[in-house]
């Protein structure tokens, strides 16, 4: 076959793989109707009937936007009363003393990261993460000529790996300058992990002695795409990043797509939590160079609404309250199908809090068996690795009651 592709882009492409699942269930949703499907492939809520569950308060922020302010470009860098607002959304009074913040906004967590991997990494080098992750996280670091290395994301008792993710970074400290760590906590996808704070504190002392040896920096990136979901303490951990060396910079990679169910309109944050106003400055002037090279400008109609939210008492006020009744509800839905799930024996990874649960299994085509022998009962879920992952964001309280024994009886026709 003839191509006209370079030859970094030959060979790549193919259907995403959840949303591949994700189509599944649409065709078989168009056939017997949304309400007698159970969709948990993607990470969205949804209402009972199967349709996209939004929040009220953001859709009114966005209907108070004049057509023409929304309709103009928005700065580069993004509008600073948003980057402002959408900082102190994510930390909620959490920053660290003795800090320097700067903000890019971005199309989704998916830039930020984007950003993140090309502006730190040399071509070639890789970047850490747990065994269980977002597939995204390869593709972006293939994309821009990265890769990615892995470590065992759990104990056998349940907790985060700390010894696994240093000897990661001990290994990688060998070979490149800068050691990037990404962690997705709390709320992790696909599994529901959040890194404790004692785990937290024990990482950054770490990490901590390799920015002090004189040869390596170190980047770690936070995915908080899910940390509205991580109740009243997820954002604790925040105030640990003090007191720092100033080749030790922290990357927060937001996203506006789970926090304000404003899925499609592409709009988050990555900013820095900085030891010195040099390295924060820094930081600005790269990621923005970046943003003007790949997207330019980013959705001004969103970047308004998510300013407002944040920013009059009133819509505040009543935001805040939404988020914590889908969030209460989110937790509502995980509690039922864990005391399911353990009343059942089936095995799942350790949850604290998120949209997802992930029942591992000994090898990838057994989860796809499984996935087989769900599909034909009309429950959708997604084979991801040696595992299925489990929306449940997208479960109704009345569909999610008894799936966990009928994923159990999957299970045991499937592992023996």
């Amino acid at each position: 076959m003839t191509t006209l592709l370079a030859k970094h882009a030959q060979g790549k492409g193919g259907p995403d793989t959840i949303f591949a699942y994700s189509a599944q269930a649409t065709a078989r949703a168009k056939e017997v109707g949304k309400e007698n499907i159970t969709n948990a492939t993607v990470g969205a809520f949804l209402n009972a009937d199967g349709s996209l569950k939004t929040m009220q308060t953001v859709q009114d922020a966005l209907a108070a936007v004049p057509f023409d302010e929304g309709a103009n470009y928005a700065p580069i860098n993004g509008l600073p009363e948003y980057i402002d607002a959408m900082t102190e959304s994510v930390l909620r009074g959490h920053q660290p003393a003795h800090t320097y913040t700067a903000g890019i906004a971005t199309p989704g967590g998916t830039g930020a990261l984007h950003n993140g991997f090309f502006n730190y990494l040399n071509e070639g080098e890789v970047a850490i993460t747990t065994s269980y992750y977002w597939g995204n996280y390869r593709s972006m670091l293939t994309e821009v000529g990265r890769d990615i290395k892995t470590f065992n994301t759990f104990t056998p008792d349940g907790h985060f790996d700390l010894a696994a993710c240093e000897a990661a970074c001990q290994e990688v400290a060998k070979s490149q300058t800068n050691v990037m760590l990404i962690l997705n906590t709390p709320a992790h996808n696909p599994t529901g992990l959040a890194v404790s704070d004692a785990e937290w504190k024990e990482l950054i002392a770490f990490l901590a002695k390799i920015a002090e040896n004189g040869t390596n920096n170190v980047i770690l990136m936070i995915d908080t795409a899910y940390i509205d979901y991580a109740g009243e303490h997820g954002r604790d951990f925040f105030e640990f990043f003090t007191g720092l060396p100033e080749n030790f910079l922290v990357i927060v990679c937001a996203s506006t797509s789970k926090g304000y169910t404003l899925y499609g309109y592409r709009l988050g944050l990555m900013f820095c939590i900085a030891q010195s106003q040099a390295v924060a400055d820094e930081f600005e002037r790269a990621n923005g160079a970046s943003a003007r090279a790949t997207w330019s400008n980013g959705s001004r109609p969103a970047m308004e609404a998510v300013t407002m939210l944040n920013t009059d008492p009133a819509r505040r006020e009543a935001f805040r309250k939404e988020q914590d009744e889908f969030a209460a509800s989110l937790q509502h839905r995980a509690d039922i199908f864990m005391g399911e799930a353990a009343e059942a024996g089936l095995p799942t990874c350790p949850y604290k809090s998120g949209f997802f649960i992930y029942v591992p299994t000994p090898t990838h085509e057994q989860a796809v068996e499984i996935f087989d022998k769900l599909a034909v009962q009309n429950i959708y879920v997604v084979p991801l690795g040696n595992g299925l992952r489990i929306a449940i964001c997208a479960i109704d309280d009345d569909k999610i009651v008894g799936m966990a024994a009928k994923f159990k009886a999957a299970y045991d026709e499937v592992v023996k």
